[in-house]
């Protein structure tokens, strides 16, 4: 696996807040944001979501291990400063 794959494997597992609004009050411009989620949670919220996709989903969610995500990342990058000594 490489680098960015396991990076983006550990991205899912962040909280963002997504901008819902913005409104401007003479000079100030005052935003809305959305209740902090992580990316995992907005997709399911989803009404949408095809059976399959969920369940396949749900098993790589609960495959996360976040310390072996790291170990992988750490051994990974190891490897290229090796290459680039």
């Amino acid at each position: 696996m490489k680098v960015y794959a396991i990076f983006r494997r550990i991205a899912s597992d962040c909280t963002t807040v997504t901008l819902v609004g913005k409104e401007r009050i003479d000079v100030k411009t005052v935003r809305t944001y959305d209740q902090a989620k992580t990316p995992y949670r907005r997709v399911k919220a989803m009404d949408s979501l095809p059976i399959e996709v969920n369940a396949r989903l749900s098993a790589q969610y609960v495959q996360l291990n976040p310390v072996l995500l790291r170990a992988n990342i750490d051994e990974k990058v190891g490897r290229l400063w090796k290459i680039v000594r």
